[in-house]
């Protein structure tokens, strides 16, 4: 596994568009009324990450600007799901960070199923569930 910055070119904006497309369509489940330029203007954002196996791009990660403790989204194709690419990250990030803050909607339960695997503290509240991981 890899993790990098990507600079699109023409060479790689296919398999953003196929990163892209899936991701949306799964942010979609959980919030009805986002448009198409709110998911990829979350994946082009300064402070995402992809994760990238083989050369193909099968997810990414986006911290918050401010706060590298802040955890806004992870996303992992399905395909590559239950491979421990999502484990590998939130590791690797609680031991440059010590914490990590984030939250899940309240739909996904496969994400909340996911972060209640590790340590720390969950709030619910009526549409999301807040987490702070520790190391």
């Amino acid at each position: 596994m890899n993790i990098q910055k990507i600079d699109l070119s023409q060479a790689n904006i296919f398999l953003f568009d196929d990163l892209l497309g899936d991701f949306y369509s799964e942010l979609q489940d959980y919030y009805s009324d986002l448009f198409m330029n709110y998911a990829e203007d979350l994946i082009l954002d300064d402070s995402s990450y992809f994760i990238l196996e083989d050369n193909s791009i099968i997810g990414f990660y986006t911290l918050s600007p401010c706060n590298s403790q802040i955890l806004r989204y992870l996303y992992i194709k399905r395909e590559y799901r239950k491979m421990n690419y999502g484990i590998s990250i939130i590791k690797q990030l609680l031991t440059e960070n010590k914490t990590l803050k984030l939250n899940c909607s309240i739909k996904n339960k496969i994400g909340i199923s996911f972060y209640n695997k590790f340590n720390g503290t969950k709030t619910v509240n009526d549409d999301e569930v807040t987490y702070e991981l520790e190391l």
